[in-house]
């Protein structure tokens, strides 16, 4: 208590190393707790941007193939991707790195994907 009354006595103003230490390592603490979140955040807005996204090619097949443009089962990429293109331009990239578009042949259904199998689907390049 002498020390606090003397050194506000003297007109000494400021804060003392401890003082900042002590609030630095709390900044520290609260910055270690947020970070993991925030990137899991991230990360989940990547994913709910690309189903969106493959949604929103999904339903450029099938007006398309409502118009009388495109056929399902899909036989051709090229006339698809072009299809596609005149729906929706520019049509979104892959958020998730690594991750892309794939079209299943069969049912014009849009995932994403890391491999396809080219049996039965291909891949939308934007």
């Amino acid at each position: 208590m002498l020390k606090y009354a003397r050194r506000h006595a003297t007109g000494s103003k400021g804060f003392t190393l401890i003082e900042l230490v002590v609030v630095i390592a709390v900044l520290a603490i609260i910055a270690a707790i947020v970070t993991p979140v925030l990137i899991t955040q991230v990360n989940d807005s990547k994913v709910s941007a690309d189903l969106a996204n493959a949604k929103t090619i999904e339903n450029s097949i099938l007006r398309a193939a409502a118009k009388g443009n495109l056929t399902i089962p899909l036989v051709d990429s090229a006339t698809t991707v072009a299809q596609i293109k005149a729906e929706i331009d520019p049509i979104p990239a892959c958020e998730v790195t690594g991750n892309k578009f794939v079209v299943n042949k069969t049912t014009g259904r849009v995932k994403t994907a890391a491999t396809v199998n080219a049996a039965t689907e291909f891949e939308i390049v934007p």
